[in-house]
């Protein structure tokens, strides 16, 4: 993995919830015109975001189960 690609995944998590600056915001968004790797790194983690956004329900179990 080149370094370029690093410095932006560990930029990604602050990137999606627009908490970089404008100039970091387009480096990352020149970045990602050309590469595919780092197109799907930030799917992947936009697809969990909307994942934990997700209320869980509890499970219920039978009281006589174990």
């Amino acid at each position: 993995m080149k370094t370029e690609c690093s410095v932006v995944r560990d930029l990604l998590p602050l990137y999606i919830e627009d908490m970089v600056s404008t100039e970091t915001a387009q480096y990352i968004n020149e970045h990602l015109k050309n590469c595919d790797e780092c197109q799907a790194e930030l799917s992947n983690l936009k697809e969990g975001v909307k994942l934990s956004t997700v209320e869980a329900k509890p499970v219920t179990r039978p009281k006589d189960a174990k």
